[in-house]
């Protein structure tokens, strides 16, 4: 997951940051990402190197037309790889100073889809 997550943020030019907390520099936009499930998916006999994964990203920007821009980026990227399953926002998150917007994504993961 950490090989997908880092192609993506290094085609978009955004940093990301894993577990789903804020930095502490204020500033710059940015994305935080967590894992929140990770599911075994059943075969016919009951073993699987595949899970569904559910992924919560937290876009962070100074404007709120920018949280809209890069999450749309965000999507493009992983067009194909999972598939969105929540948008909330964006708000202004009073602790960062910035916007905040939320996309929750389900991927696979495994030795075929990594």
């Amino acid at each position: 997951m950490n090989h997908l997550i880092y192609e993506v943020s290094k085609k978009m030019g955004v940093p990301f940051h894993s577990a789903g907390t804020a930095q502490t520099k204020r500033g710059a936009n940015y994305i935080t990402w967590q894992i929140i499930s990770d599911v075994p998916l059943q075969t016919i006999d009951y073993r699987s190197e595949t899970s569904k994964v559910r992924l919560q990203f937290d876009i962070y920007a100074q404007q709120e037309e920018v949280a809209f821009v890069i999450s749309d980026n965000l999507e493009k990227e992983m067009n194909g790889k999972g598939l969105v399953l929540a948008r909330n926002g964006p708000f202004f998150d009073v602790d960062t100073k910035m916007y905040r917007r939320t996309i929750d994504m389900s991927v696979l993961k495994g030795n075929r889809y990594e």
